[in-house]
């Protein structure tokens, strides 16, 4: 999150649910109806699978164009969002970006042809640890200018970098050649609630 920001792009739930986002080239939006970042926000607080999100994305007023990744370790869709009904794509019929690949889904830009994916993809089949995405995908690919997020399901733990302040001639380091913060999930998600500061008025005299 940043200051005054309001919303997601990126989560993960108790749930064991993890949402992301991607900018999306399309021009198929409408400035009416329920931000895309209160749309995951919702998604996080209040669904506990893949098609519950799914649903709630179906049943939003949704406005501006982007990708969506959401998943649970176990099954993973992407959602080409915008303003018209949103196609919803997994491992089997996924071809907007590259040929099917079993249980591997990418994004890169606009190129249908991504040799660096496709080549870190087919080398690393069936071992795509986050050790791998964080030191040979994301730099290799150069990608993630803002904000990078590395889900890791099975021992619920979360890495996260985050593009650096720009300098006074408005050079930033990217988050993809910036260190990574990792979560422990667990840990997270037993700490107490906050809760909410009752309010003292007590110091107010409304006698006449």
């Amino acid at each position: 999150a940043w200051s005054g920001f309001v919303g997601a792009v990126t989560g993960f739930s108790s749930a064991r649910m993890g949402i992301s986002e991607k900018l999306h080239g399309a021009s198929v939006y409408s400035r009416i109806g329920k931000p895309t970042t209160y749309v995951m926000r919702d998604v996080m607080n209040f669904e506990t699978s893949v098609q519950g999100a799914v649903d709630t994305i179906f049943q939003s007023r949704r406005t501006n164009s982007c990708w969506l990744g959401i998943g649970d370790g176990k099954n993973f869709e992407i959602v080409q969002y915008h303003h018209l009904p949103p196609q919803i794509y997994d491992y089997a019929n996924f071809t907007v970006r590259h040929a099917p690949m079993d249980h591997v889904m990418w994004l890169h830009g606009d190129n249908d042809q991504n040799h660096c994916y496709r080549y870190y993809s087919t080398k690393y089949y069936g071992k795509i640890e986050p050790e791998v995405l964080i030191r040979e995908f994301i730099p290799g690919n150069k990608t993630g200018p803002t904000h990078i997020a590395v889900f890791d399901y099975d021992n619920m733990v979360m890495y996260i970098s985050h593009a650096s302040p720009a300098d006074a001639s408005g050079h930033a380091i990217p988050a993809w050649a910036q260190p990574y913060t990792k979560i422990d999930l667990n840990a997270a998600f037993s700490l107490e609630r906050p809760k909410k500061a009752e309010e003292d008025f007590s110091f107010l005299n409304f006698d006449i």
